[in-house]
């Protein structure tokens, strides 16, 4: 509530904030309350994002009693003033409320929100709440989070790609192999097409110590995709099947498969692999860990480690 009773003054200057999911139960403003009836309560709004709050009456976002009406700019919300100057009416694709570094959690956009590079090149911060500088890209992001060059792209891996070289930055340069999509830290975000993959590069590799590997936090992979999709919500893992195999070997013969299909590994990366590293819309398969000994004789479909020294 911003409050500017008895004709006092309340006009603070919200800048690069997100209000997502607050709810007001006995009228408007599920976001902001603007309480002042004989005085001034009217925020600066700036760089902002309001999205998915509730009331149970119009306003929802942004309500105000009061003399001044506040002013507002660059922001998204689904209640744009008459006049405000960048203001955007569109779903900024946030993501969970999760550690993506930083001292709290936060409210990540995704790839291909309106909230990338919308900003106010005027009175953008020097740093995002997560002590990211700004701006990463041409312009500041909206909103509280500023999306670094790597969580602004995507990998996509096909297994029947036939670039030369592939590069993964779109399907028509897919790569064919998963694990080059896992070692390229340019990208945050992962897009399979739907087929069945083994961790070996080249395919002919028989070393059982191969795995699907995963140390890079924040790595979000994703399976279930049709090569040519161009949203996350079109995929479906159901209808199609993306596999990860451990039969590295002959096929249908076990004594030769991967000891480990998928390993996360946050000895490299200490702390990082955090709730934003995410792996999604796969089968797991064919994994056997029959080893001797040194980690290689459990976690047959998957090793996560958080242990230094561990082999």
């Amino acid at each position: 509530m911003d409050a500017g009773k008895s004709s006092g003054h309340a006009n603070p200057v919200l800048g690069y904030v997100t209000f997502n999911h607050n709810k007001a139960t006995a009228g408007p403003g599920g976001a902001i309350y603007n309480m002042a009836s004989t005085g001034e309560a009217a925020p600066n709004i700036s760089g902002a994002i309001f999205w998915a709050d509730e009331a149970t009456s119009a306003p929802v976002e942004n309500y105000v009693l009061s003399l001044m009406v506040s002013s507002m700019e660059f922001t998204i919300t689904p209640e744009c003033q008459v006049g405000a100057v960048g203001c955007i009416d569109a779903d900024p694709l946030l993501g969970p409320l999760r550690d993506n570094g930083g001292f709290a959690p936060t409210l990540k956009p995704e790839i291909g929100s309106p909230a990338i590079d919308n900003g106010n090149d005027i009175n953008c911060p020097g740093i995002d709440e997560r002590g990211i500088a700004r701006p990463q890209g041409i312009r500041c992001d909206l909103g509280a989070v500023e999306l670094k060059p790597n969580e602004r792209k995507i990998c996509y891996v096909d297994y029947f790609s036939l670039a030369l070289p592939p590069t993964g930055t779109s399907w028509g340069s897919a790569y064919g192999y998963l694990n080059q999509a896992l070692a390229d830290t340019t990208c945050n975000e992962v897009w399979v097409a739907k087929a069945t993959y083994t961790p070996p590069i080249p395919f002919n590799n028989t070393d059982r110590a191969i795995s699907f590997l995963i140390t890079q936090g924040g790595k979000a992979v994703y399976g279930g995709f049709v090569a040519g999709a161009t949203a996350r919500s079109q995929r479906d893992p159901v209808a199609n099947p993306t596999i990860l195999s451990g039969d590295i070997g002959t096929v249908g013969d076990n004594s030769d498969n991967s000891y480990h299909v998928v390993i996360i590994d946050a000895t490299d990366a200490e702390a990082n692999i955090t709730n934003a590293t995410v792996l999604d819309g796969f089968t797991i398969t064919n994994g056997n860990a029959n080893g001797a000994g040194g980690g290689q004789n459990f976690g047959g479909g998957l090793i996560c480690n958080g242990q230094a020294g561990f082999s």
